[in-house]
């Protein structure tokens, strides 16, 4: 969420100020998580927290919006096999693929709410890479240390997306690269292959 959109929180920054739910954040958390890995349906995820859970959920995915300077995946499609790896729900995932026509730009999708299980967990890891091959190397882009860890013990590559607070780093580890905005992926996966591919 926090690299192809523009807003990675999406409950503490986006749900919560927009419906202020009567519901102590520890149990939205809980019910959230339960959501993504499809364990529970919308409908569910929103009782308490909007009367009408369609207009609530349509009104809410509408304020999402892809990030900055996203036209740079434009230019990846053409050299890269493309894919996502997202902790997100099947609704919300159906909605914004159609939304943004994310199927026309990403290779492989793999959504936690559709696989049952969601990063930092090895398992939707090896999903993508049933999908796509062993046989290749991984670049992968993500706004949160822990999961860029699991990724590093798989022998990816790790691109920190550190546009985000500090609650998503690890301390003690160093990703391959960092950068702040999407446009820094032309440089350094264009222009300068050969960084990434040495470690």
């Amino acid at each position: 969420m926090g690299v192809v959109f523009r807003e990675g929180m999406v409950l503490t920054n986006l749900l919560i100020p927009m419906f202020r739910p009567p519901l102590p954040m520890a149990e939205i958390r809980e019910r959230y998580q339960r959501f993504v890995l499809g364990e529970i349906v919308s409908e569910q995820f929103w009782l308490g927290i909007a009367p009408d859970y369609r207009r609530a959920q349509e009104a809410y995915l509408n304020c999402f919006d892809l990030s900055d300077g996203f036209e740079v995946v434009y230019d990846l499609r053409d050299r890269y096999i493309l894919a996502v790896l997202s902790e997100i729900p099947v609704e919300w995932g159906d909605y914004l693929v159609s939304k943004f026509h994310l199927d026309r730009i990403f290779d492989v999708m793999v959504l936690s709410g559709q696989v049952g299980v969601t990063k930092p967990d090895t398992r939707i890891f090896q999903i993508l890479m049933e999908r796509l091959g062993n046989d290749r190397p991984y670049h992968f882009i993500d706004d949160n240390q822990t999961n860029l860890m699991v990724a590093s013990s798989l022998g990816w590559k790790t691109i920190w997306m550190r546009n985000r607070i500090s609650e998503f780093c690890c301390p003690g580890f160093e990703p391959d690269v960092s950068i702040e905005t999407l446009p820094e992926l032309r440089q350094l996966l264009i222009e300068s292959t050969g960084r990434l591919a040495r470690g």
